[in-house]
């Protein structure tokens, strides 16, 4: 398995970032589109990102933009988004990045006194149609790129059927986000592991019971059981947390307590 380091914010460049990853030898660096650093993606951004990649030995995935809405109902914003995601995949492709991340919009909801109503659930035709879009926009880049869908803080059941019909596309899968899983009850465990074999992606950090980020063996998930389903999925794993001090930390814990996995935080050759 890779193991890899999420884009972090006491960091303003890629660079910097770059030369974190390659420190303790992780193989990737993902890029986080929410920050302006990894906003753009042309020609000349695309050079510079290759080359930094290639000064430290490692490679990059893609952490879309976490407000992406690709169902919205203004089509106005659908079209927006469904633009962001093209440009990207297509970005990627020139840079080998081979999977990008990315979540699923619950939409707008609205609290009754006795229960909320969320607007694709209420109008699921219109999500559907949105989702199959989804799958239409990604299917070009078949055995390029994969598309990984990530969980948060439990699935709902609108979001559990449009994942079904998403990872029907060879290259849509999942990323199990093994910290938000357990800080959310866990309860995406169950489709985690009845779909382990469309799982392409895996975040890795502890939690505790509502609070997760935490540098691993300083929370309460068994992190043996999680990694031997990566490693069964044959999937990337980002050490997602969120200080360099916690990264150093984490892939400590991965030397010491991993023994297939020892070779993590050895320099690249």
């Amino acid at each position: 398995m890779d193991f890899g380091m999420p884009t972090l914010i006491e960091y303003d460049s890629v660079v910097e970032n770059a030369a974190l990853c390659r420190e303790p030898g992780l193989s990737f660096l993902e890029l986080n589109m929410n920050l302006p650093h990894c906003q753009s993606f042309g020609g000349r951004d695309i050079e510079r990102l290759g080359k930094i990649a290639e000064e430290n030995g490692i490679y990059y995935t893609l952490h879309l933009d976490e407000n992406a809405d690709f169902c919205n109902f203004n089509p106005v914003i659908k079209e927006g988004w469904q633009r962001v995601l093209k440009e990207t995949l297509s970005a990627a492709r020139e840079l080998g990045i081979p999977v990008i991340n990315t979540h699923l919009s619950r939409g707008v909801w609205f609290t009754l006194p006795e229960r909320k109503i969320f607007l694709y659930e209420k109008y699921r035709s219109h999500y559907i149609e949105s989702i199959e879009e989804l799958k239409d926009i990604c299917a070009p880049f078949r055995g390029k790129i994969r598309v990984s869908v990530e969980n948060t803080n439990g699935f709902m059941p609108f979001e559990r059927a449009a994942l079904e019909r998403l990872i029907t596309e060879p290259n849509i899968g999942l990323t199990w986000d093994i910290g938000h899983c357990e800080a959310a009850g866990n309860k995406d465990e169950d489709f985690m592991v009845k779909n382990l074999g469309k799982l392409y992606h895996m975040h890795v950090h502890d939690a505790l019971a509502g609070k997760d980020h935490l540098t691993l063996g300083e929370g309460q998930i068994n992190l043996d059981e999680r990694l031997r389903a990566a490693e069964e999925a044959g999937c990337r794993c980002v050490v997602e947390v969120k200080t360099s001090e916690a990264l150093r930390n984490s892939v400590l814990w991965l030397r010491e307590n991993k023994g297939s996995m020892s070779n993590v935080g050895v320099a690249n050759k």
